[in-house]
């Protein structure tokens, strides 16, 4: 069995006890991150032994979910690429899958390439057709678990504040998803502004 199958493998175990209440964060998030970090891996030109730290890293990148909340779960994700990785990767690929992990940590701030991959491939979904269906999924996790008082205004308003400005890291990350996001948060923005102005 090749190394990232190994990862996938454990991954998949340890995402599998995650609660109905995580209805963004859950395997399916963590797949659809993997395929994009593979797809702007290949195309920016990863090699093979880069590639497979970036996958690997995105396959661990939300696993600090199942023993927390979202504080501090890319550190908790850390420690469990350590605790499961160590028969497998060496300390200085380890360093490497954590570094990127870290990358996805809010405000993002990579330190490297495979970070700065990841850390897009994460929020990719901001510019696409999906951005509606994930934003609702996350506002109601965000109900289910740690803000149980969180309204609709509330909501658009902190994700507002976290990207209105913000812009994809690598030159494919803007290439591929820069405009669409740019036209979501854009209607994210309006409709705010429009149930501020209308009090509703």
């Amino acid at each position: 069995m090749e190394r990232i199958e190994i990862v996938e493998e454990i991954c998949r175990d340890l995402l599998a006890s995650l609660g109905e209440e995580s209805m963004y964060h859950n395997l399916n998030h963590t797949k659809s991150v993997v395929n994009m970090a593979k797809k702007l891996g290949v195309e920016s030109g990863l090699d093979e032994s880069r590639l497979e730290l970036l996958l690997s890293a995105a396959w661990f990148h939300d696993c600090g979910y199942i023993n927390g909340g979202a504080e501090g779960h890319e550190e908790r994700s850390c420690i469990l690429v350590d605790e499961e990785l160590s028969d497998y990767f060496t300390d200085l690929e380890r360093e490497k899958i954590k570094n990127a992990i870290k990358a996805t940590e809010w405000p993002q701030n990579p330190s490297s390439n495979i970070g700065e991959l990841l850390a897009d491939a994460d929020v990719h979904t901001l510019g696409t057709k999906e951005f509606d269906e994930v934003e609702a999924q996350i506002f109601l996790e965000l109900r289910q678990t740690s803000h149980p008082n969180l309204n609709r205004d509330q909501f658009i308003e902190a994700r507002l504040d976290m990207f209105l400005g913000y812009e994809f890291h690598t030159a494919i990350g803007r290439e591929y998803f820069q405009q669409d996001k740019d036209k979501n948060i854009a209607r994210m923005f309006n409709e705010w502004r429009f149930v501020i102005q209308n009090g509703k």
